[in-house]
C-alpha cells in the first residue's frame, strides 16, 4: 500500500469521525462537515452510505431555504445515483439547474468538474427544464476547468485522471 493511499485513508475517516454520528438534527455550522462526508463517501465508492446523509440534509436546506447548499446537494445526489444504479439522478439534476437557473448560479456545477459532465452529456432534452443554452454554458465552464477544448478530450482527461470509466 502507498504512503499516498494509507494518507488518503487516514484523511477519510479523521473526516468521518469528525462529521460525528447520525444525530436528530443537524447544526448550521455542521453543514459543511457532513458535505465533507458525503465527498469522501462519493470518492470512495460509498454511494450506499453517502445516500441517506445526503436525504437528511436535502430536508434541512430545503427547511431552512439553503438555496445554494440545496444546490449542492441536488448535484451530489444526482451524481451518487447516477454511480449507483443510474436510477432517478436525472429528477435531482433536473432540479438542481432549475435552481441554479432560478438564482444564476453557475460556479456550482463548474466545481463539481467531470463527475457532472456525463450527467449533463446524458440529460434528455426533452425533459430538459432549463434551455439547451444553459447547459452549453455549464459545459463550457467544465471543459475550461478541464483545460478541455471538446467532449473528445474532456473524456481522454477524465479516463487520464481515472475519474470516468
Amino acid at each position: 500500500m502507498s504512503a499516498q493511499s494509507t494518507e488518503k485513508r487516514c484523511i477519510f475517516h479523521h473526516v468521518v469521525q469528525r462529521a460525528g454520528a447520525r444525530r436528530a438534527s443537524f447544526f448550521l455550522l455542521d453543514r459543511y462537515r457532513h458535505l465533507t462526508k458525503v465527498c469522501c463517501h462519493l470518492d470512495r465508492c460509498e454511494y450506499v452510505q453517502a445516500l441517506p446523509l445526503l436525504a437528511r440534509l436535502l430536508d434541512y436546506f430545503s427547511l431552512y431555504h439553503r438555496a445554494l447548499d440545496e444546490l449542492d446537494n441536488l448535484i451530489l445526489l444526482g451524481i451518487c445515483r447516477f454511480r449507483m444504479d443510474g436510477s432517478g439522478w436525472a429528477n435531482y439534476l433536473n432540479r438542481a439547474l432549475t435552481t441554479g437557473q432560478r438564482y444564476g448560479y453557475v460556479t456550482v456545477f463548474a466545481e463539481k468538474g467531470i463527475a457532472l459532465l456525463p450527467l449533463l452529456n446524458k440529460i434528455s432534452r426533452k425533459d430538459d427544464p432549463v434551455s439547451s443554452n444553459t447547459l452549453k454554458t455549464h459545459i463550457r465552464h467544465l471543459f475550461s476547468k478541464l483545460n478541455a477544448k471538446n467532449r473528445n478530450d474532456a473524456r481522454e482527461i477524465a479516463q487520464r485522471l481515472l475519474l470516468e470509466p
